[in-house]
This record gives structure tokens, sequence and C-alpha cells, in this order.
């Protein structure tokens, strides 16, 4: 007899693998001969398992429901590929956890794809489709085409930092890249393994950006550089350049190895943590060494030379490592803090310094007393119930948070309370000369008498208004069209309405084209290059609003937002290349080499970004401008004390109102933690419930995440499960788990819609970070190219799997003009719970300055070309 158990996952799969694959490996035939093909993600999840077991011969055996999604760019034309199949004989634990498959039996089978262990010291997976079984849609017009034979393998390698099966990253298209680009993506690669500290990755892009056009600029004696001061005896170097090529990858690989050897977790004596940060030999640096020495070596190149073995008149490789040891040298002690790894200040204060909230806690009322005990030398944090936390901390200022389960941006738990991110980068000295605009009694303070901060105290009303937006917002995050399915959730006699749910054109035909610091805009009538109307894309508001939010997000693997628009400026010079359009700087004068225009752009771009993270670091280090999480935690404590206040609230916002009902209280023993009790409630013992009648702030918003970690949430279904129609909301939510959707819930307990390990950044609101670097970069594609739109009147760029909550069908976002990118950057933080807009316009309007400044300072070195 066989017995036959189905175990049905109703949550987001148990293994997913998803790679971003714009690093995948090519062979040079298939490149050469499909140059303008590339993967742009792999999903590889498993969504049912079922279970045999006979009985008379005792052998049990899997087989498992399998999709793969897959996104690729063909000729510039997004394309899709969902496919789904049955595998027989999955290994034992597979679904479950990677780790624990070490063979792939070679009997597992599966329609249309096969499995193949790569052997090696780490698991490796090829997966192999058939050509014939997998047709590819394009996302723009519904055509349906064929994979290529040759792009239907992907190595799939595990790593034991994301626990994931990952492409594997590798960055050498050597035929198709010059020296200039390929040192821009490794560079990016490094700073997706280091953490997402912003500032600190505009300083090294910024840098490396120096450093590589002053190498480019000493083998041309018409060329300006920026800090090397000997050029080149080009009479002495026999092959101009192959020798630059050399001087330009050493430089490179010197420096990137050299800035990125203390990334989180790489040294005990930087961080106490360190043991917990890294598994095996998968630390960052350790990871970025291996990506860095495959680079060198498929370059042909000797990564552990310091110099030439030959006795030629020129060394090219001495000079590249010593150019970079030079700069290194001389920028260690710039103020950014680097040999203490950009850690902060000692003596900078921090307004709210009464503790840690914690995002766990349910609410205001039971606030947190973070206690640090030791653990085998390790710090653990853990919280009790204590004091009225929510009475202490200042409503206009930053608050910073304790997040249990924290994970850096290598996807590793931290789990310890946040600390503030460089705070006094506006100290350190800038590209631009911005003196006119630098506070004379603030230090490190720039345009503070141009921009105002609202705040509470000064501007209760709209300071109020402005949070509680950030609420309003949040509710069109839901997908689900609750009118259609004839849902009442508010008790009104009527179906809610769900805006989500509608159709938006998203194209620039009906978004983009706003006046300054602004969100005006109605799109555009004509794309100017091609004198047509632009093609109009429609998708829910939701799916739309929620990947706009993910794909600016600082997230695991994430380039951070200065990163980002370097990625958008070397996707910019394709598709000048692609359109024809000359590389003519700032779209005068003659053609330029490719390859010089590259480094002009990286040096003024990074210059830009460099100085908006000085710039907006600054201020947030002065004033500490508030979170809308914590906000929004405090109006509630206080609308529970005083209820004329709740009053205003409602008077405020048809989006609020104060709703009294039956709250159950744990009390728990001093040492015990609150998180382990909801998850495990019966092996405790003395934990008393209290109950009370209380009357608490409620919001319509997005309903935040269904679980934490292993921790249900139960925190916005406390007030208003015990009546029918909030019965009926939660099950329908239960039972569609797709995405939280929206609803009422304690304003105490509103989260973000961010990763549930990210919450809110570890640093002050004011200002848009996002905001100030999108601006400034904006404007340097702009003056660089000569033109305010796009190469070829568009740019566009895949959106993201969904990582918050499920995944949608992906689309393209589209721009017209580089400002409508950096104003969809500024706003994806509303939307994402970040920031209030007071953070968003004041940085716009800085990041203008900044950039259009920094495109005057370099044009400096750029005389003549």
């Amino acid at each position: 007899m066989k017995i036959t158990i189905i175990f049905t996952l109703l949550s987001l799969a148990l293994s997913q693998a998803q790679a971003e694959c714009l690093d995948r490996v090519y062979s040079t035939e298939h490149l050469k001969k499909y140059p303008n093909q590339e993967i742009r993600s792999i999903l590889l999840s498993f969504s049912e398992k079922t279970y045999h077991y006979d009985e008379k011969t005792g052998v049990s055996s899997n087989s498992g429901k399998v999709k793969l999604n897959l996104i690729l760019k063909r000729n510039n034309q997004p394309l899709a590929a969902e496919f789904n199949t049955t595998c027989t004989n999955i290994p034992e634990g597979f679904l479950f956890n990677p780790y624990e498959a070490q063979n792939v039996p070679k009997n597992t089978k599966c329609e249309g794809m096969i499995w193949e262990k790569i052997n090696g010291g780490e698991f490796s997976l090829l997966v192999k489709l058939d050509p014939k079984k997998v047709l590819l849609r394009n996302t723009q017009n519904g055509e349906k085409v064929q994979l290529i034979k040759g792009d239907n393998e992907f190595r799939l390698k595990l790593d034991p930092v994301m626990g994931d099966l990952a492409c594997e990253p590798v960055l050498f298209q050597p035929y198709k890249v010059n020296m200039a680009r390929l040192w821009s993506d490794a560079i990016l690669q490094s700073v997706r393994y280091d953490m997402a500290r912003p500032t600190v990755t505009s300083r090294n892009l910024f840098h490396l950006s120096i450093l590589l056009w002053d190498i480019y600029a000493s083998f041309n004696q018409e060329l300006q550089t920026y800090f090397l001061k000997n050029k080149v005896d080009t009479a002495k170097v026999q092959n101009l350049k192959e020798a630059r090529n050399t001087a330009l990858s050493y430089a490179a690989y010197t420096f990137i190895k050299d800035r990125f050897k203390l990334a989180p977790g790489n040294t005990k004596d930087a961080h106490p943590n360190a043991g917990e940060m890294g598994v095996g030999d998968q630390k960052p640096d350790d990871l970025i060494n291996r990506m860095l020495d495959k680079l060198m070596n498929r370059l042909s190149y000797n990564p552990a030379a310091k110099r030439s073995d030959s006795t030629k008149d020129f060394d090219a490789i001495k000079f590249g490592v010593d150019s970079a040891n030079s700069f290194l040298t001389h920028y260690k002690n710039d103020g950014s803090r680097e040999s203490e790894n950009y850690s902060g200040e000692k003596d900078y204060k921090i307004i709210n310094n009464y503790g840690y909230l914690d995002v766990m806690q349910s609410g205001v009322r039971t606030p947190v007393q973070v206690i640090e005990k030791t653990l085998n030398g390790l710090a653990e944090y853990t919280t009790v119930l204590g004091e009225e936390f929510a009475d202490k901390y200042s409503i206009d200022h930053w608050q910073p948070m304790f997040i249990p389960g924290s994970m850096d941006q290598n996807g590793v738990e931290v789990d310890s309370p946040q600390a503030p991110l460089t705070l006094f980068w506006g100290k350190l000295p800038t590209f631009s000369d911005l003196s006119t605009h630098k506070s004379s009694s603030k230090k490190g303070v720039y345009f503070d008498d141009e921009i105002k901060l609202l705040n509470f105290n000064e501007n209760t009303d709209e300071f109020i208004k402005q949070n509680l937006a950030v609420m309003e917002y949040s509710q069109i995050l839901s997908p689900y069209d609750l009118t259609a399915l004839q849902k009442d959730f508010d008790g009104d006699s009527k179906f809610d309405l769900s805006p989500g749910a509608q159709l938006i054109d998203i194209s620039p035909a009906a978004m983009g084209n706003n006046s300054f610091a602004s969100n005006d805009g109605r799109g555009y009538k004509i794309n100017p290059a091609t004198n047509k109307p632009y093609a109009s894309q429609k998708i829910k508001a939701a799916d739309f609003y929620r990947s706009l939010a993910e794909f600016w997000a600082d997230g695991p693997r994430s380039e951070t937002p200065p990163g980002h628009w370097n990625v958008l400026a070397n996707y910019v010079v394709e598709q000048m290349e692609k359109n024809q359009v000359p590389f003519k700087w700032m779209g005068q004068g003659s053609e330029i080499d490719r390859e010089q225009f590259e480094l002009m752009l990286h040096f003024t771009l990074n210059g830009a970004l460099y100085d908006a993270g000085i710039v907006a670091w600054g201020l947030k280090g002065h004033y500490q401008g508030s979170r809308p999480v914590t906000v929004l935690r405090k109006l509630a404590k206080m609308a529970e004390q005083d209820p004329a206040f709740g009053k205003k609230l409602e008077s405020l916002s048809p989006n609020v109102k104060m709703v009294t009902y039956e709250q159950y209280d744990w009390e728990l023993p001093a040492a015990m933690d609150i998180a382990q009790y909801l998850v495990y409630p019966d092996s405790f013992e003395g934990v008393s419930v209290k109950k009370s009648t209380v009357t608490k702030l409620a919001i319509k918003a997005w309903r935040g995440p269904g679980q934490f970690g292993e921790i249900p949430n139960y925190r916005n279904m406390s007030f208003n499960a015990r009546d029918e129609l909030a019965k009926s909301e939660y099950q329908f939510y239960n039972e569609n788990w797709e995405a939280a959707g929206v609803g009422w819930i304690l304003a105490e307990n509103w989260m973000p819609y961010q990763q549930q390990t990210f919450v809110t950044p570890p640093f002050p609101g004011f200002i848009s970070g996002h905001s100030t670097f999108s601006r400034a970069a904006a404007e340097v594609l702009s003056a660089v190219t000569g033109s305010e739109y796009f190469p070829g009147g568009m740019g566009s760029y895949t959106s993201p799997k969904l990582v918050f909550e499920q995944p949608v069908e992906p689309f393209e976002f589209q721009w017209a003009k580089y400002y409508d990118a950096a104003d969809q950057s500024g706003i994806s933080r509303i939307y994402g719970g970040i920031h209030a807009s007071f953070d968003d316009v004041p940085g716009r309007k800085v990041g203008s300055k900044v950039g259009k400044s920094a495109v005057q300072t370099a044009n400096k070195f750029f005389k003549g070309n």
C-alpha cells in the first residue's frame, strides 16, 4: 500500500532563488552571436510537495510542482516567461533547505527541465530548459517568441550568506565593454555585497571615478587630472591602449580591494558581532576579493602583481598600483572616519536618547527597555515590558529602533538596535565649492537658510497632515478589487473602494513632466525623438506603486541610491550608442571616444552624488528629523491620553478615528521576551493577562506584514476582531495572502511598506537622501548629454520581482526625462512609508543646486573637450 501526503504551501514559497543576473556567465561565442540579449532575473520556486512512501519496499520519494520565472531582454525588448512543471524524485529536504540536498539524483525528472548537480566545493545546480517548451512573452506588446538555444542553461549557486540559489556574479564581456564600464560594474557589485551605506557608497564611487579619470588623462597631454600630478611619457610606451588598460585595471583592483576590506562583518575589532556576519569564506570581503581576482584572471592579469616582470621603460602595473596607493593614503584622513570603518563620533548626541523603540512591541503602551547580555562572547539584546516609552521621545526628532531579526545588506541577521549612520558626514570637504551655501553657525550644514524643516511645535496641523498623508498614500498599495468582490469591511453599507485595483497609465503619456519640486505633471503629448505620441502602458495602481517602492528601496543586494544612478547612467550610455546619439560633451562640440565620455560622466555624476550625500547627511545630523513610523506611534499615544487631541486628529483626516474596545495585556516576568512568549505561550509560567477597556487611534492604511519572522502579526487585529465585519475582513485577507491589503488598524501598530527586517533607515528623515541624490543625478545627466530626455525620448527599466509581498507581472518603468525618474525616486519613499513630503521636496530643491554646481566644477577639468 502506498501512502501519499501533499503539503500545500499557503505562504511564500519555502525555497526561493531570485537572482539579478545582469552579471550572468555567458560564453564568448554566445555573446558574439546574441550581443543584445541579457538575462535580468531568475526565480525558482516550489509551490507544492508530495511525499510518497511504499510500505512494501520501505522506499520513500518526493515530487513537487516547480515554477521558474525568467525575465530577459533581447534587442532591448523586455521578455518574460513563466514555466510550470512537475518534478519527481526530488532530493529529501531540497524543497525546504537546499543545504540538505547535497546530491541531486540523476533520475530526478522534470518535464521540460533538467537539474544537474555541479561538482565542486560549493553546492551548484545547472538548470536546463527545453527551448521548444518555453515561450517568452513580450511584456510590451504581448507577442510570443521562443527561448533561444544557448540561452536556456542557468547556473545557480548556493549562496550561504543569502541562503538561496543565485546566479554566480561574473562581470566579463571583454569585446563589448571598455575599462571604464567594466570597473564601474565591478565596484557596483562590491557595493551589493557591502551594507547599505549611501554616504560611504557615494564616496567610494566618486573616488574610483577620480582615480580612473586621472589615469586615463595621464596618458593624454591635453587632458587635465584632478589628483595625480605626473603625466606619462607616452614616447616610452610601446602600446598606448594596452598600457592604459593595464594601469586602469590594476589601479581599480587595488582601490576596490582596499576600500572594501572593512566591509561589515570582516573585523572583530570594528564589529563585535563579526562572528555572526559570515558563513565559511562567504564574508563580504571574501566575496568581493574572489570576484575581483576572477575578473583580473579573465583579463589575463596576475592579481598579486605589483610591477611588471619585464624591463620596459614604462611599467603600467606599477603605475596603476602606485597611483591607487597614493590616492588611498591621501584620502584616508579626509574626515570620513574610514579607519574606524565610518563609525560615529563619540561626542555626537542623539536628542531622543532614552532607548530604542521595539517595532515588535504592541503599540506604545508596552514600550521597550533594551537589555544587553552576553552569550558566548557575542552581544545579544532582549526586550522586556516596562515604562510608558512613548511619553519620553520627542515627536519632532529621529527615534532609533530595535528591529528583531534585522538584517544587514548581505541578508545576515544583525539583531541589534539601530546606530546612526555617518551623521558627521556634513563636515567632509565637498567636490564643488558650496561655501556660499554653508551655514556660518552650524558646522557641516549647507542650504540651511534656503529650506526649512516642518515640525510639530511650530506648525502642528501641517506636520500632522503630512504625516497622516503617508498613511493615505499607503491605501493605494492593495491590489484587491473589493468593489468587484462586493466586500464592505467598514460597515457603511457600500462596497469598499479599491484605488489600488484601478488600472492606471504609467507611460510618459500620462506620468511625468512635473513642474520643479512638485508632483503636478500629466505626462507628454509627443516623444520629441520620434515625433509620435507615447504608447500607453496600463497596470494596477497597487502593482505600480508597490514596485516603485521596492525598485528604489535599499534592501539586500542594493547598490543604494548613488549606485542606482550609476546603473542608470551606464544604461544611458548604452542607449546613446543604440540610438546613434554622438558622444559629445554637453551635446556640443566634436564627438569624443565612448570610454572618455563614460569616464567624464562618472567623474561628474559621482562628484554630484558625493556632494549630495554631504549636504543631505549634514542636515540629517543637525536637525535629526523624525520618521513617520515613530511620529504615528507618538500621535497615537497623545490621542489615547487626550480625547480632545484625538478629536483634532479626526478633524484633520477622514482616514483616522478613535475606537473603543477591550484590550488584553500580557504581564510577563522581568526577564521574559514577549516575542518568545507569542510563539511558545505554553512553555512559560508566571504570565498573567489583564483585560481593560481602552480608546485608541485607528487609521485606514496598509495593514503591514502578516508575520515577523516566526511571530504572527496579531497586533493589527487587536481592536476590531470582535465584531462580524472585522472577522470577515480578517478571514478575507487570511485567505488571500498574496498582499496584506488595506484596512482599519491601530495607528500605534502601523508599519511602512518595507521588508520586515528593515522597517526604516538607521538615520534621521530630513532631508530625503533619495530625493537629493536623484535630483542631483538628473541635473548631471541632463547637462552632460545635452538633453533633458533619455536617448530616444524614453528610458525604461524592468520592474523588480516583489520581495515585500507576492510578485506581480513584470512591466517597464518608463521615463521621458531624467527628472521624471528622479521625481519617482523621491515619491517612492512616501509610498514606502519612509518619508513625508516635507522631507522629499527640500531634497529635490537642494539636489538640483548640488547637481548644477558639480557640472560647473567638473567642466574646469574638461576644458577644450
